[in-house]
């Protein structure tokens, strides 16, 4: 979604698809799976009678290109018509537009599509906001973007349709095929409550200049660290979360560490942590951990960046230099159990480490 088959392919499925709905003698929908096999032929595998219903499923996606909203699809399938008279009493309101921008080229950036696109999908049941998706990709430029690019599963998903949603003939044989759908389920275009459009470039200065408020659903990197919290203050536009001196001391691992100890609250502790540069011999950073009584079990993690990249347990000399190997390295993550048998896959960091941070593991209770 979008079919990317050409126009006599994608009408071959369509009739497949019908032809076997009716044969089965479903109603209401489906979602039948399957395969162009080399010589053409359309072979359905997987009859499904009920689609999954997760938010950003192949169901909801596919209806989303069609302009049509989660609430809306639900109401066409027990109503059998989409109509101006049904909608809730919040969707006839003027609702106050917020920003949401998600995304990003940390290695945080799936959790973040995650996160920004939960915040869409609540603030769409809102009385008095509506949300504004904004997209920030890898290379740094903002899109605002339309519902159903917040459907998909990865950044990297987005990416690619953006560039393909950007194509005029793309785009017009979309809108051409979204036609002939809506004219065979009898859904007037107007009553749609998410309409497709070409994502637009914006830019902070822009969202500044047209929105009170701007939400960051952004995961690590220069939306966590104080940079783009600098930058909003800048234009005085308000936005969630801490400011920038608090952001810029909490994505640096070490510095909270030290601020928490030297405010000796009461009750209030931090786990024991050193600093060391990667450019250190391993056998000597090991021997200075030694030397300073931490415990066998100590957790590894970059100084910075978000809080699930790169951190990993470790209890030896020898998991400590493996982990050490793939931290110095260019590579985009830890395979699982590459350091122990007890870890999965870990992303790393996208910009290359200096620094590491060694810390005391606190032993919790047993559940």
């Amino acid at each position: 979604t979008p079919p990317r088959f050409s126009g006599p392919v994608i009408k071959q499925i369509q009739y497949q698809a019908e032809k076997a709905f009716s044969v089965l003698n479903m109603r209401d929908f489906g979602r039948l799976d399957g395969w162009i096999l080399k010589d053409g032929t359309i072979w359905f595998s997987d009859i499904n009678a009920i689609s999954g219903m997760e938010q950003n499923s192949f169901f909801f996606q596919q209806s989303a290109i069609l302009g049509i909203n989660h609430s809306q699809l639900l109401d066409y399938l027990m109503t059998k018509k989409i109509d101006k008279k049904n909608r809730p009493s919040n969707v006839n309101k003027k609702r106050e537009e917020i920003p949401v921008i998600f995304g990003g080229d940390t290695a945080e950036r799936q959790v973040s599509i995650m996160s920004g696109t939960n915040v869409c999908i609540k603030l769409k049941s809102s009385s008095k906001y509506k949300p504004a998706p904004v997209f920030l990709g890898s290379n740094g430029k903002m899109h605002r973007i339309p519902q159903f690019l917040c459907l998909q599963h990865t950044a990297e998903e987005i990416e690619e349709k953006i560039k393909l949603f950007k194509n005029h003939v793309f785009l017009k044989n979309l809108r051409d095929f979204q036609r002939e759908i809506l004219k065979k389920l009898d859904i007037d275009e107007k009553n749609l409550e998410e309409p497709l459009f070409e994502p637009r470039q914006i830019s902070f200065k822009i969202i500044a200049s047209k929105y009170k408020f701007l939400f960051l659903g952004l995961h690590g990197g220069d939306g966590e660290n104080g940079t783009f919290q600098t930058l909003l203050d800048g234009l005085r536009l308000p936005y969630n979360g801490p400011g920038a001196y608090s952001s810029r001391l909490c994505m640096d691992k070490f510095l909270t560490g030290e601020k928490i100890k030297k405010a000796c609250i009461p009750g209030v502790f931090t786990a024991k942590k050193m600093l060391f540069s990667l450019r250190e011999n391993p056998q000597n950073i090991w021997e200075t951990i030694q030397k300073n009584h931490f415990p066998p079990m100590l957790i590894i993690k970059p100084r910075s960046d978000g809080c699930s990249a790169g951190v990993i347990t470790v209890k030896n000399f020898g998991e400590f230099k493996k982990t050490l190997y793939f931290l110095n390295s260019n590579k985009p993550y830890i395979p699982a159990r590459a350091i122990h048998p007890l870890h999965g896959y870990i992303s790393l960091p996208d910009k290359k480490l200096d620094e590491i941070l060694v810390e005391e593991l606190i032993k919790t209770d047993e559940i």
